[in-house]
C-alpha cells in the first residue's frame, strides 16, 4: 500500500514536470508556426515544373543519356555547372523543408499523446483523491514536498561543489585568496533561500513570490507539528517557547476561532487589515511597497537602545476554492536597506486561514513562530525571558496584559510589543468586519 502511495506521489510530480520537456514559450511557438507556414509556402510555389537549370544533374540521368553523346565527342575534364549547383541546392532545401515539417508533426504528435495521458492520468489522481481522507491526502503532500526538498538539498550540494572547484581553480590563477571569496562559496546559489533580497527590481519581485510560495507549502507541514492540522478544537489557543533539536528557541502563538461571517468575508479582511497596517512606535521607520494585488513588502525599523530592530515582511493573500490563506515571512537581509545586519533582524513568520464550516460560519486559524535571536546566551535563561513576555503581554489564550510584569530584555520587550499591537489591530478589525455584515444583512431583510 505504501510503494503504491509512493508511486502514485512520483507520478504525479513526472506529470507535473514532464510539460517543461516542450517549449512553452509563445514567442517560440509563433516564429515556428511562421517558419512552418513560409516553407508551406515554399512547396506550393514550386509545384510547377522546373525549369532546366532547377533540374538536379544526378546519376540516374547520366545512366538515361544515348551512349553516343559520350563515344563521339573527345574525352574532356568535367567542370561544375550552375546546373548542378543550383539543384544541389534546391535538393537540400527541400530535404531542410521535408524534415522541418516531419519534426513539426512529430511535436504535435507528442503534444496530443502529453495531453491524453495526463488527462488519464490526472483524473485517475483526482478520483483517488476523492475518496482519500484529510490525512491521507496530507501524508501525500508531505511526501511530495520531502521529494521536493531532498532533490533541492541535492541541488544545493552540487552548486557547493562546482562553486568550491571554482574557487579552487580561481586560487591558483590569481596565488591568493580572492577577497569575494566567502560570497561565492555560499551553498545557496538563490539569495531568496537565505531570504535575502537583490537590488535589481525584477529579481526583488521574483524572490518575494518565490519566498511567499515556499511558505504556502510549509503550511500543512507546520500545522502538522502545532497540532492545529484538522483539528476539532472550536476556540483555543496557546503562546509556548520551545528548543528545537538545533539548539535553537522558537516562540510559537496559536489560535483558532469560530467567527459568524462567510469564509469570502473573512479572508478579504484579515488580507485589508495585514496589508493596511502602519505600527505606531516611538522613533520608528515603516514603509509598504505593492507588488501586485496581493503582495506587499513591509519595512518596519525601530531605535531600542541604541541599537536598529527591522522587520522587514513579505506578506501575500491566496484565494483558494477552500480555504483562504494570508502569509508573511519576515526578510533576513535587503540590499536596500543599509547597515541591515548590524541591528536585531526580527526572524518571524506565520499563516492566518479561513476555512468555511458553511456558508456563513468561518474558522480562522493562526500559527505565528518567531526563533528568537541567538546571542549566545543560556536557552534556559531565552526560555524564562519569553515566558515573562508571554505574561506581560497577555499573549495566551484570553490572557490579559500585566504591566507588573518587567522585561530585562529591550530588544526582546519591543518585539514582543509589536507583535501585540498587530494582535490588537487584527482582532478589532476582525470585530469590524462582523459588525458590518452582520448590518449589511439586517439593512437587506
Amino acid at each position: 500500500m505504501q510503494s503504491n502511495e509512493v508511486h502514485d506521489a512520483e507520478t504525479e510530480v513526472f506529470l507535473h514536470d514532464l510539460q517543461f520537456l516542450i517549449a512553452t514559450d509563445e514567442q517560440i511557438q509563433d516564429d515556428f508556426s511562421h517558419l512552418c507556414e513560409l516553407l508551406a509556402d515554399s512547396d506550393a510555389s514550386e509545384t510547377t515544373d522546373p525549369t532546366p537549370s532547377e533540374v538536379p544533374f544526378t546519376l540516374e540521368c547520366l545512366q538515361t543519356m544515348p551512349h553516343s553523346t559520350t563515344a563521339d565527342r573527345p574525352t574532356a575534364p568535367l567542370k561544375p555547372t550552375g546546373v548542378s549547383k543550383g539543384g544541389s541546392r534546391n535538393a537540400f532545401q527541400y530535404r531542410q523543408r521535408q524534415e522541418i515539417m516531419a519534426l513539426k508533426t512529430q511535436v504535435e504528435g507528442l503534444k496530443a499523446q502529453l495531453a491524453s495521458a495526463s488527462q488519464d492520468k490526472t483524473s485517475a489522481l483526482m478520483s483517488r483523491k476523492r475518496d482519500a481522507s484529510p490525512w491521507e491526502m496530507a501524508a501525500r503532500d508531505e511526501l511530495l514536498e520531502r521529494n521536493r526538498a531532498v532533490a533541492e538539498n541535492k541541488h544545493l550540494k552540487d552548486m557547493l561543489v562546482e562553486q568550491a572547484t571554482f574557487v579552487e581553480q580561481m586560487q591558483h590563477l590569481f596565488v591568493k585568496k580572492p577577497r569575494l571569496m566567502a560570497a561565492s562559496t555560499d551553498p545557496k546559489s538563490h539569495a531568496w533561500h537565505e531570504y535575502k533580497l537583490a537590488a535589481q527590481k525584477s529579481l526583488r519581485a521574483a524572490s518575494i513570490h518565490a519566498i511567499a510560495d515556499r511558505q504556502l507549502r510549509r503550511l500543512q507541514h507546520a500545522f502538522i507539528q502545532a497540532n492545529l492540522f484538522q483539528s476539532a478544537q472550536a476556540d483555543g489557543g496557546d503562546a509556548a517557547p520551545r528548543i528545537l533539536s538545533d539548539g535553537s528557541v522558537l516562540m510559537e502563538f496559536k489560535r483558532k476561532l469560530i467567527l459568524p461571517i462567510p469564509m469570502s468575508i473573512c479572508g478579504a479582511a484579515v488580507w485589508r487589515i495585514m496589508k493596511t497596517y502602519a505600527p505606531v512606535a516611538t522613533d520608528a521607520h515603516y514603509t509598504s511597497e505593492a507588488i501586485d494585488d496581493r503582495t506587499v513588502y513591509q519595512t518596519f525599523s525601530q531605535h531600542v537602545g541604541g541599537l536598529t530592530l527591522h522587520s522587514n515582511a513579505v506578506r501575500k493573500y491566496y484565494h483558494e476554492p477552500s480555504r483562504q490563506v494570508v502569509l508573511w515571512r519576515n526578510v533576513l537581509e535587503d540590499v536596500l536597506v543599509p547597515h541591515m545586519s548590524r541591528g536585531a533582524v526580527s526572524n518571524e513568520w506565520g499563516w492566518v486561514v479561513a476555512e468555511p464550516l458553511n456558508p456563513s460560519v468561518t474558522a480562522l486559524t493562526c500559527l505565528v513562530q518567531v526563533v528568537a535571536a541567538d546571542v549566545g546566551r543560556d536557552r534556559d535563561a531565552v526560555v524564562a525571558e519569553l515566558n515573562q513576555g508571554i505574561a506581560r503581554y497577555g499573549f495566551r489564550f484570553r490572557g490579559h496584559e500585566d504591566p507588573a510584569v518587567e522585561m530585562q530584555n529591550p530588544v526582546m520587550a519591543a518585539f514582543m510589543e509589536s507583535g501585540k499591537r498587530f494582535q490588537t489591530a487584527l482582532k478589532d478589525g476582525m470585530a469590524q468586519a462582523i459588525a458590518e455584515y452582520h448590518h449589511a444583512r439586517s439593512s437587506t431583510t
